[in-house]
């Protein structure tokens, strides 16, 4: 695994990792060191670009809610930066995302939401260092009453 030169970005701020798959009997699995648990939530969103020039080089792959594993298509082998990600309910019990990597590629701007939220390639969204927003921000009305006392309204 190597970081490429600045000039091979993407998107700003974002550095593009080269993987040279070495074939040593089977698929090398991309994957975080802890999956967040979001019991809120029980659809995840979750990609990365991808380039490459071997066909079926890189897939997404999840635990769906029934607890079977889906995967998405596959890198086409084109050469060009692809999205590859899946959107799915997932398995709250043993949730489990990865990319299944079989050929070289590069890759960039990774992503995974929870709940209902697009995959935002290249964006900046909330960290524990600092936030920015990314997308629509939607607000709704509410009936409420006045409180009886004090400054606190509930509705």
């Amino acid at each position: 695994i190597t970081i490429l030169d600045s000039s091979e970005a993407l998107f700003p701020d974002h550095n593009v990792m080269s993987l040279d798959y070495k074939n040593w009997g089977g698929a090398f699995k991309l994957q975080s060191d802890k999956t967040l648990l979001t019991p809120g939530h029980d659809f995840a969103t979750f990609g990365v670009y991808a380039r490459s020039s071997v066909q079926g080089s890189i897939t997404a792959v999840m635990r769906y809610t029934s607890g079977s594993i889906i995967s998405s298509a596959s890198h086409s082998g084109s050469g060009k930066w692809e999205f590859i990600g899946m959107s799915a309910l997932y398995d709250k019990d043993s949730p489990y995302f990865y990319f299944s990597i079989v050929g070289d590629v590069d890759l960039t701007a990774p992503t995974l939401t929870f709940g209902q939220s697009p995959a935002t390639p290249g964006a900046s969204l909330m960290s524990s260092s600092g936030a920015r927003m990314s997308g629509t921000l939607t607000t709704g009305v509410a009936p409420c009453t006045p409180p009886s006392s004090g400054y606190y309204w509930t509705c």
